[in-house]
């Protein structure tokens, strides 16, 4: 019964941050924008995660987010993918704040390679079609 209720707490949660609404994305070019960005995690506020983080990377470049463990990289991508919303500063994907767009809609324009991958115990074949690759 314990397990049960606070399954259900889980299931019932409103999240923070919207899954859909928003400026439909039709098409994104991939300009991205990084402008004077803050960001803390919420259960560690008096830890500045990212300070005054500002960075322009053209669409159709590569990047590299190279530091030390715990320099933000991760956060960086958890940002952009909205997973989080910033402290401070703003993130734009074409000229567009993200905060703006469809969240969903935005994630299906991008690919995104977790480091810790999620695999089954079947072959590689197997895996792609069931993580719908």
């Amino acid at each position: 019964i314990g397990a049960s209720s606070r399954t259900f707490e889980i299931i019932d949660r409103i999240p923070e941050l919207p899954l859909r609404g928003g400026e439909p994305v039709v098409k994104c070019n991939g300009d991205i924008s990084f402008d004077h960005v803050n960001f803390h995690y919420p259960s560690r506020p008096d830890i500045e995660v990212l300070n005054d983080f500002t960075i322009d990377i053209a669409a159709n470049t590569t990047v590299a987010l190279v530091g030390q463990s715990g320099g933000g990289k991760s956060t960086v991508i958890s940002l952009l993918e909205r997973f989080y919303d910033v402290t401070g500063g703003s993130i734009k994907i074409d000229g567009k704040n993200i905060k703006d767009l469809d969240s969903s809609e935005m994630r299906f324009n991008m690919g995104l390679v977790s480091q810790e991958p999620v695999l089954f115990g079947v072959s590689i074949m197997d895996n792609n079609e069931q993580l719908g690759v």
